[in-house]
């Protein structure tokens, strides 16, 4: 194996179809059965992207005109599912692959994960992590502050 990506969100799909385009030999390691971090949120349909459909939208494929400007969450799940079938990408995704440890050993990468109940060991040359901005939970410094914090990643994790 090249490479190893872990996490195949919009971030992951990309570096996938760009390394393949350059004759990689791939694979992504994603930890949900589908897509992203937004496939999580049952009210999707709800929530809107902070960006239009001008800026969100991957330069080598624009998100399509019948979508609205201002799209919401599900409307972007689609897009990256029509994403992924134009350039065919699902054939290098290993879904439901939850990595446990990464090492690098005599110049190669050892990725750990289990998928099935069952630990299973790759190696690489290369690893990228795409696990997104939002995986690891930030806190500002409140100084003092006494009251309850509550983060966006809390609510994701009572939503499902």
């Amino acid at each position: 194996m090249d490479i190893i990506i872990i996490g195949g969100g919009q971030s992951g799909l990309v570096s996938c179809k760009t390394f393949v385009e350059n004759n990689f030999n791939v694979i992504v390691l994603e930890k949900g059965d589908k897509n992203g971090l937004f496939n999580n949120v049952l009210e999707k349909e709800f929530f809107k992207w902070s960006s239009s459909r001008y800026i969100s939208g991957f330069s080598d494929f624009p998100i399509p005109k019948n979508y609205p400007v201002w799209i919401n969450f599900k409307e972007f799940c689609n897009y990256i599912e029509l994403y992924k079938k134009t350039f065919n990408l699902d054939k290098y995704i290993s879904y439901n692959s939850n990595v446990i440890s990464t090492k690098k050993i005599n110049k190669k990468w050892e990725v750990k994960y289990i998928q099935n109940n069952k630990i299973k060991i790759i190696y690489s040359d290369f690893l990228v992590i795409s696990t997104g901005l939002n995986s690891v939970p930030k806190y500002p410094d409140l100084g003092k502050f006494t009251g309850e914090i509550i983060h966006t990643d809390t609510i994701y994790k009572k939503m499902n």
